[in-house]
């Protein structure tokens, strides 16, 4: 059974339910008046719908500046792309929260791509100028091993036959 609350509650809902009804009708006619180059038109869309669209904004961006230019862009594609609005499609809103989804995606993307680029550029071992004294570091270290080898039995530099052959693996010349 309904309670007195509830109805009212429910007489609320209504009463901004059909308050929204009607502004959504009127988006629509915004759109087709800025399909028509009235600026008015734009303002007032820009009036109702600029902190919804900038929320979204600042919340994909994290960053206010980014926010607010992302901000600029989504109404000036609105403006600009407003013949090819479809009413069939979306309301007024959810066109103009679309467009700022996209491009804040865009504008991630991009930022992304300018920190791996970024990185990249960063040498990631020292960089060296040509050593002269490299090779001769390198001939040293190879004759320490020649040396270090040379003074081994010869029975220790055969492989481990019997872990070979417990691994299942067949010497031929054995």
């Amino acid at each position: 059974a309904a309670t007195r609350d509830s109805i009212v509650a429910l007489g609320d809902e209504k009463a901004v339910y059909q308050h929204y009804l009607s502004e959504r009708a009127d988006d629509y006619a915004l759109m087709e008046q800025i399909a028509n180059g009235d600026a008015d038109a734009m303002r007032a869309l820009y009036d109702r719908y600029s902190a919804v669209v900038f929320a979204l904004c600042r919340r994909m961006l994290r960053n206010v500046a980014d926010a607010e230019e992302l901000l600029l862009d989504t109404f000036f594609e609105a403006w600009q792309r407003s013949g090819r609005y479809d009413a069939n499609r979306a309301s007024p809103l959810t066109y103009l929260l679309l467009i700022a989804r996209t491009r804040g995606l865009d504008c991630l993307r991009s930022k992304a791509r300018e920190r791996r680029v970024q990185s990249d550029d960063v040498p990631t071992e020292p960089v060296t100028l040509d050593d002269p004294s490299q090779p001769i570091e390198q001939s040293e270290l190879a004759k320490c091993v020649r040396d270090a080898m040379a003074g081994l039995e010869p029975a220790s530099l055969r492989p481990d036959l019997h872990h070979r052959d417990r691994a299942g693996v067949v010497d031929v010349d054995r």
